[in-house]
């Protein structure tokens, strides 16, 4: 499997779920400490231009990296448990911040987003909720492998 560092976007990038087809943003368009991630439908721009954008920031060794607000540069961390709640907090060099992006044969954009804390979680809808406006939490990957549900297209922000 190739590196992060060339299946990856450079710079500025956004996310859609690849069932729901709503994108990844911060909740109520703020990335404050210990707010979530959730989906969302709506167009962004007129109510805010920044909280559907996020950098991917590769680790040393190219196997994980940060997810990284565009505003304040806040990370998605996970907690000591799966169940806990995915929120933003400060840059730090916690493991809870690396995520494995793994290449899914969806699409050429397609990664599921695992916990590099908890390799047994994806990045998905909390509740297995397939609608818009849910937080986004982690989701057990049954059965070893990665589900539909799991699928985030990762691309450019320039091309919404």
């Amino acid at each position: 499997m190739p590196d992060l560092i060339t299946t990856l976007p450079i710079g500025p990038v956004a996310m859609s779920h690849h069932v729901t087809g709503t994108y990844f943003m911060c909740n109520d368009w703020h990335d404050g400490v210990g707010n979530h991630a959730q989906t969302w439908a709506e167009f962004p721009f007129p109510k805010d231009g920044t909280s559907h954008k996020w950098y991917l920031v590769t680790n040393p060794g190219g196997t994980t990296a940060r997810i990284e607000s565009f505003a304040n540069r806040r990370c998605l961390t996970v907690g000591s448990k799966p169940s806990e709640v995915v929120t933003f907090q400060e840059r730090t060099d916690s493991l809870h911040q690396d995520w494995k992006f793994i290449r899914q044969d969806v699409s050429s954009d397609s990664f599921a987003i695992v916990s590099a804390v908890h390799p047994r979680f994806a990045l998905g809808l909390s509740e297995y909720h397939q609608l818009n406006d849910k937080a986004l939490g982690l989701t057990r990957m049954w059965g070893g492998g990665v589900h539909m549900a799991q699928v985030w297209r990762v691309f450019p922000e320039s091309e919404l």
